[in-house]
Order: structure tokens, then sequence, then C-alpha cells
């Protein structure tokens, strides 16, 4: 199922050869609208973000360690039992938390892929990448892959590693600097509104120092993207192609 989805993203992107022209970034109303429509297209909702929020309102309200609560989905705890409503004793969530913390363990592909619901800057050119994150939803299903070159593995849409090839590594490492990343608009939209049928996207690059560096947007007609653009989705989902091949 999963290659067959991504012959279905690579036939997609076969539309970008067409060309495609950079548009400016759109006014702050508009860009915060437009990037909530985004977020909820790719199935981002800022979970590493809503974890550590939780995780500190628990620490501080009722004095637990953070090896309590590790491996622990907080912030589904924290909405379940309506902690931030009610209140509970530190005995109590103690006594919760040992009889019904195994239906809250963390699933580990949100450590995975925490990195597509981050903000970040701009990448800097001839700066080596050590992960990518990307993000793509080509009408209603959405993709997700991080390509961990310093793991030397890629993960596609959950938690399992696939191996990246010596040649693989080579190219994500060269493919920032190659798609004239540096370049680009952080945010690029078409002048048409958001709806199912938009091609959205998300770019996020972590280089040596861990700093993020984040693009996205979407477009209907594949005119207004980033120069580049089709260069670095095509290898990345090329990539992708060869998982379990």
């Amino acid at each position: 199922m999963k290659r067959i989805i991504l012959l279905l993203f690579l036939a997609a992107s076969l539309l970008l050869l067409c060309g495609c022209g950079e548009v400016p970034a759109s006014a702050a109303s508009e860009e915060a609208s437009e990037t909530e429509y985004l977020e909820g297209a790719l199935n981002m909702n800022g979970y590493e973000e809503k974890q550590q929020q939780e995780l500190a309102f628990l620490m501080e309200t009722y004095g637990l360690q953070k090896e309590e609560l590790e491996g622990i989905d907080v912030a589904r705890f924290v909405e379940d039992y309506r902690l931030r409503e009610f209140d509970y004793s530190p005995e109590e969530i103690r006594e919760l938390l040992a009889e019904q913390g195994d239906m809250y363990k963390a699933d580990p592909a949100d450590e995975i892929y925490w990195m597509l619901s981050q903000e970040g800057g701009t990448w800097r050119e001839g700066a080596v990448p050590v992960r990518i994150g990307f993000a793509l939803n080509v009408g209603t299903y959405p993709m997700r892959a991080v390509f961990d070159l310093g793991g030397g593995v890629v993960y596609y849409q959950d938690a399992v590693p696939h191996t990246l090839t010596a040649e693989q590594l080579r190219t994500l490492e060269e493919l920032p600097d190659r798609g004239s990343v540096s370049s680009w608009t952080q945010w690029t939209a078409g002048e048409e509104a958001p709806s199912t049928g938009s091609y959205a996207w998300r770019l996020v690059l972590q280089d040596e120092t861990g700093a993020l560096s984040v693009y996205a947007g979407y477009t209907q007609d594949m005119s207004n993207l980033p120069e580049g653009y089709a260069f670095v989705s095509e290898t990345l989902l090329g990539v992708l192609g060869t998982i379990g091949a």
C-alpha cells in the first residue's frame, strides 16, 4: 500500500517540471489562516510543544518527577482526566499513572516526526543537514518522512527505520545547496483559497548545531512553488521509492 501511495506522489511531482515561480509571503493575517490550513492538511498539531507544556504542568502542579512521566503521552493523559479543570491530589495522579499508565504510552512515531510541527529559521548555504523532514499532501492523503542522516536511516509514515545507502546519504547531504534552499521564501502560497484539492507541503532541515529551517506552502496549479522545489521533492520521493525495493 505504501508503495502505491508513493507512486501517486511521484506522479504528482512530475507536474512540477513545467516550472515553478516563487511568490511573496502573504500578509500576516492571511498567513496565520493559511498556516492553520497547512498544519491540518499535513496532520501537524504541535505535538512536541503540547507535550512539553503538559509535562511542565504536571511537574509544577503535582510535584511529579520527569522520570515518573517518561514515555507517557502526557497531553492525552491531561486531556482525558481533565486535570486542568478538576482538582486531584498528587497521590491520586500517581495512582492513575500506576493503574492506567500503559494506556498512555507515547507513540514512538511522535518522537521521530516532532520536527515537522516546529517553527524555525532559514537555511544557510553550505550548511550540512543532519536530519530532513518532509510532509506532503496531494489531495486528501498526507504523507510524512524523516531522513536521519546521522543514523543512516529514513522513516516513512511510521516508526520503522529503513537503511539509506552511502550514495543516498551523499545525495541528501548535498540536497539543500543543489536545490538552492537558502534562497527560498519560508512561506509560499497560491492565489486560490486552500481546499482539499491543494498540494500542501512542508520541508524542515536540521543542521549540525540542532537549528531548524522550515519552509512550507500550498498550491493548486503547481505554479507558486520555490525555485528548486521540484528537484528537492523529486529527490526525496525518489529515495522513498526505494523502500522495500
